[in-house]
């Protein structure tokens, strides 16, 4: 039998998850902005409720650059990133974050290779989970690059 890697069953999964049920939607409803913004923040907050039942917290900062540096030194010791997967750049009121090597590239990546453009993705809902809970002090866009996730955090006014 073959000795496979809980962890990438786990990221494999997921991948295959966000690609179905984008896919699935988009089938269906001609749109890719209902049930999936939705399944991915509920997901992040799944997430985050277990990472806090294991004893991992990700402190929010005073800053969203904080709160992402904090976000990468959890993710770091957990073995699913590395710090130099992420390339953050400030912009006068925006934030851009561009992630190598995302391990949920690939399920996101193959949408938008078959014409699907993504309105945003596991990574972009968890750190706006983390961010901006109440979702009133900043806007999230994805870039809809089948290579890499590139995320941009701007100021709301």
């Amino acid at each position: 039998m073959a000795n496979l890697d809980p962890v990438q069953i786990d990221i494999n999964l997921i991948n295959f998850f966000i690609y179905g049920l984008v896919k699935a939607e988009m089938k269906t409803t001609r749109r890719t902005n209902i049930i999936s913004k939705a399944t991915f923040a509920e997901a992040a907050k799944k997430l985050e409720e277990y990472l806090v039942q294991k004893g991992i917290t990700v402190k929010r900062g005073e800053t969203p650059e904080q709160t992402i540096e904090n976000y990468i030194s959890v993710h770091e010791q957990s073995g699913l990133f590395s710090r130099d997967d992420f390339v953050i750049e400030k912009k006068e009121n925006a934030i851009q974050i561009k992630v190598l090597n995302c391990p949920f590239q690939d399920g996101s990546g193959r949408l938008i290779k078959e014409g699907i453009n993504r309105f945003g993705c596991f990574q972009m809902e968890i750190l706006r989970r983390y961010i901006d809970p109440e979702g009133k002090k900043y806007q999230f866009q994805i870039e809809n690059d089948p290579g890499n996730c590139v995320i941009t955090i701007n100021e709301n006014g």
